[in-house]
């Protein structure tokens, strides 16, 4: 497996996981998350899962790049 796949590879998972975060975050009333979203008249509960996944995605990409370095030494 070449080394862009392997780090979109990893965004993917990293988007996957970011989303089911989101998901659980907003579902459960154990947290919290809904009624602070909600208290923020622009921010809706589509820009957290969003943002959840595109950070979850950077961080997952930069691992994957680094085990890839990591592997090849």
């Amino acid at each position: 497996m070449s080394r862009l796949t392997a780090i979109a590879s990893h965004a993917m998972m990293g988007a996957a996981i970011g989303l089911g975060f989101a998901f659980v975050a907003t579902r459960s009333p154990n947290f919290g998350v809904t009624p602070a979203l909600l208290s923020l008249p622009p921010f809706r509960l589509f820009d957290f899962a969003l943002t959840s996944a595109t950070g979850f995605a950077i961080v997952a990409a930069l691992l994957g790049l680094a085990l890839s370095e990591a592997e090849e030494r």
